[in-house]
């Protein structure tokens, strides 16, 4: 399972007007989110473990256990996180992830990247835009996200229409 999911450890059902002194015990106690007395139990599996489930119906006794294998959720370090550049301005994503070996990259939005199923594309940028990329790591789904700002320059233009040769006029009278 991946990390930090809930995850209900169940057993066959039993009927329980025919064990009425039968009483439950689950150990270890970490990640437990049900009452360690009832027949089955809701945990939230951060590190793998062997739980056990210690039955007593008078003297006789019984011990039940499932392994229950954790995942890591992918962690994704996308470089340059943040930046500003020039419309049409190329921009190299360098990734890091942890652990290193994840699948299925796919970033989004697809527009002006050199490709979406890479871990380290080029973006050659139009507008001011947020780069998601999604991937997995052994079926567990992780994310990081990059912003790349591209902005318009502002202009003023002259309301001046006609000048006489020689003469010089600002274009922009925002910008230098």
């Amino acid at each position: 399972v991946c990390q930090g999911s809930l995850v209900l450890l169940t057993s066959e059902i039993f009927e329980p007007k025919d064990f009425p002194n039968i009483e439950f015990e689950w150990l270890p106690k970490n990640g437990q989110q049900t009452p360690d007395s009832l027949y089955n139990m809701v945990i939230q599996a951060d590190t793998t473990t062997r739980y056990y489930r210690v039955t007593t119906s008078g003297v006789c006794v019984d011990t039940a256990f499932a392994n229950v294998t954790v995942n890591p959720i992918p962690i994704v370090e996308i470089m340059p996180s943040d930046t500003t550049v020039c419309i049409g301005e190329r921009v190299k994503f360098t990734v890091k992830t942890t652990p290193g070996d994840v699948e299925k990259p796919m970033w989004e939005p697809a527009t002006g990247l050199s490709c979406v199923e890479c871990l380290e594309p080029t973006a050659t940028v139009l507008s001011t835009t947020t780069y998601t990329l999604k991937v997995e790591y052994q079926g567990c789904p992780g994310s990081g996200s990059a912003r790349v700002k591209a902005p318009i320059p502002d202009f003023k233009l002259t309301n001046k229409t006609q000048i006489c040769q020689g003469d010089t006029v600002k274009l922009n009278s925002i910008a230098n």
